[in-house]
């Protein structure tokens, strides 16, 4: 939506962001005395400019995200809900070390805290998905039965599995799930190459290089072509639109 807007429009609602972010902190750091209804609108009026120009995943997000919070007297801890094939096993070896709380493969609860995940491209994420099953030494409940003679098989490429699964066999494997099924109740989402300057803006130190990435998936079958990322991005349409829309 935002692609359409003129430039001089563009240029107004940075102004008014820009605007509504100083009202905001003379408010907090010069505690004027703005009833609380006050408050309210102008918070409202930043979160609905926030989403019209697409910045969800960025400092400004989260310290409205946090203050907000704060303002409502709920709960603010930082809660990972790990959404499968993002990076979150890699994630979460950092996110013990540091003591936050991991919910993993749970839906997040509204208020519990600040809810937060790892998203990534919903083509790359299936991509990810079908490699890692695949260099494992058997098929899960979940696979294709007709499909169970491919592990036996390496030279079958994805492309050519991907071709024999229907609709419905792509959109059924568990705890995978779509990105919009794990948006339920998140406040922030990040990528995976966020995760260290989002630990760092909420007070948390620690050394990249201490840690591995993990459950990275083995390449052995190719990449999915042209054709078979359009029919997945098809499938996946609304977890597209939620990626575009969050991460920018």
């Amino acid at each position: 939506m935002c692609r359409t807007i003129k430039k001089n429009t563009l240029h107004k609602i940075n102004d008014t962001i820009f605007l509504v972010v100083l009202l905001y902190k003379v408010k907090l750091k010069l505690k004027l005395k703005l009833k609380q209804k006050q408050l309210k609108v102008i918070c409202s009026f930043y979160y609905i400019i926030l989403l019209y120009h697409n910045k969800m995943n960025n400092p400004l997000f989260w310290k409205f995200v946090i203050d907000n919070k704060i303002n409502n007297k709920e709960k603010h801890d930082l809660i990972f809900i790990h959404t499968p094939k993002c990076g979150g096993t890699y994630a979460k070896q950092i996110l013990k070390d540091l003591k936050v709380t991991i919910k993993g493969h749970k839906q997040a609860i509204k208020n519990e805290g600040v809810n937060f995940t790892i998203i990534r491209d919903p083509v790359e994420r299936f991509e990810s998905l079908l490699n890692y099953r695949l260099g494992e030494t058997e098929a899960r409940r979940d696979w294709p039965e007709h499909l169970q003679y491919v592990y036996n098989d390496k030279s079958i490429s994805l492309n050519k599995i991907v071709s024999k699964m229907t609709d419905d066999e792509i959109l059924n494997f568990k705890p995978y799930n779509s990105l919009v099924f794990w948006s339920k109740n998140i406040d922030i989402f990040i990528t995976i190459e966020q995760l260290h300057e989002f630990l760092d803006f909420f007070g948390y130190k620690y050394d990249k290089n201490s840690y591995n990435k993990k459950n990275v998936s083995n390449k052995i079958r190719g990449k999915l072509n042209k054709k078979t990322c359009l029919r997945i991005s098809k499938l996946y349409n609304d977890d597209l639109v939620l990626f575009k829309r969050v991460i920018n």
